[in-house]
């Protein structure tokens, strides 16, 4: 009885850390999903103006307190992944179309790495990276825009 005991609790942590892991991994990718989109809502309302889009979160934040939107968060925490105090990455610029015509791009990107508990799901996140990058072939997190095509702001969750 004492050797099955001992089982059981050394494959506990080993059966219940993937199913907490699967848990936080869908509880905090719904959130930096909300959050993302309103950073998207508020850099289609940049563009609609400016027919760019703002290339850092001071720009974006000084639009969006002088042009009231109808965003669903606080404008000062839109540059912040929720749940941690790391800032989504925002790239900004101009390329060339498919059509020769130059156009904005953006590309906003929240890292599994920055918004998962990587001390706690270590293996789990490691696991989770590498998955994506090397059988999917998809960005290791949540984003959307893309550095490569002009007026693509699709989220890889859609």
């Amino acid at each position: 009885m004492p050797i099955l005991f001992a089982a059981i609790s050394t494959m506990s942590p080993q059966i219940s850390t993937p199913i907490h892991f699967e848990n936080e991994l869908k509880e905090r990718k719904a959130q930096v999903i909300e959050r993302i989109k309103d950073v998207r809502t508020a850099q289609r309302a940049f563009r609609a103006e400016y027919q760019r889009y703002a290339e850092d979160f001071d720009e974006l934040e000084r639009f969006l307190h002088a042009n009231p939107t109808e965003l669903r968060c606080d404008i000062e925490q839109l540059r912040y992944i929720p749940n941690s105090d790391n800032e989504f990455i925002l790239e900004t610029g101009f390329t060339k179309t498919s059509s020769n015509r130059t156009g904005p791009f953006i590309e906003v990107r929240a890292p599994y790495k920055l918004f998962l508990d990587t001390i706690k799901y270590r293996q789990e996140i490691i696991n989770l990276i590498d998955e994506e990058v090397n059988v999917f072939d998809r960005y290791p997190g949540i984003k959307f825009g893309s550095t490569d095509e002009a007026d693509n702001d699709i989220g890889n969750w859609e």
